[in-house]
C-alpha cells in the first residue's frame, strides 16, 4: 500500500440519522476526495426466536424501489445503549416486548463508504403488546410476521432477502448456534 496522509476532513451534510463527510486524502503529490456517511450512534438489528420461528420485517426501501425483507432494527437514539434500542426497535416493529435479550456481534455495514457499528442482539420471550410505528413507516408499510427458521435460508437461496444488513445478522447468528 502506498503512502497516503488525510488532509482535509469535512461534514457536509448533516441530519438527524448520519452526516456525509468529504475527506481529502494525499499520496506522491496528487491529491483525491473520498466520501463517507457515518450513522451518529449505530443501529442494531434484532432476531427474535420463539422456539422454530424467527421474526422477519417486510418494508418498502426507497432507495431500491422494493420491498425487503429483514430482522428488526433501526437507529440508536442520542444517549440510548445499543440494548434499549433493540428492545425499543421490536417493539416498535412488531408490538412485542422482549423480556431476554443477548448480544450475540456486531458488524460494519459498507465498510467501503461508513465506519458505523451495528450490534446484533438475539430476543427471547415476548409479551404481545402494541406496535408504534414511526410516520414513515406508516406511509411504506411495514409488517412483521413469525417465519420458520427453515423458511430463512430458502429465501436467501431465492434471492427474498438481499439487505446485507440482515444477511450479515444472519451469518453472526448461525456461527452462535
Amino acid at each position: 500500500m502506498k503512502k497516503i496522509k488525510k488532509i482535509d476532513s469535512k461534514v457536509i451534510h448533516s441530519n438527524p440519522r448520519f452526516d456525509v463527510i468529504k475527506h481529502v486524502y494525499e499520496s506522491e503529490g496528487e491529491r483525491f476526495p473520498y466520501y463517507v456517511f457515518s450513522e451518529n450512534n449505530g443501529f442494531v438489528v434484532v432476531l427474535g426466536l420463539d422456539k422454530d420461528k424467527i421474526m422477519m420485517t417486510k418494508q418498502y426501501r426507497v432507495p431500491v424501489k422494493k420491498f425487503s425483507y429483514e430482522f428488526v432494527g433501526g437507529y440508536i437514539e442520542d444517549n440510548e445503549k445499543p440494548e434499549d434500542a433493540a428492545k425499543r426497535e421490536f417493539l416498535e416493529e412488531t408490538g412485542y416486548d422482549c423480556k431476554k435479550l443477548e448480544k450475540i456481534g456486531e458488524l460494519k455495514a459498507g465498510v467501503n463508504k461508513s465506519d458505523t457499528t451495528g450490534h446484533v442482539f438475539i430476543a427471547r420471550g415476548f409479551e404481545k403488546k402494541q406496535k408504534n410505528l414511526d410516520k414513515f413507516e406508516k406511509v411504506v408499510g411495514l409488517d412483521s410476521t413469525w417465519v420458520s427458521i427453515d423458511k430463512v435460508t430458502w429465501a436467501i437461496r431465492k434471492g427474498l432477502i438481499f439487505d446485507s444488513t440482515t444477511l450479515a445478522a444472519w451469518s453472526i447468528y448461525n456461527s452462535s448456534v
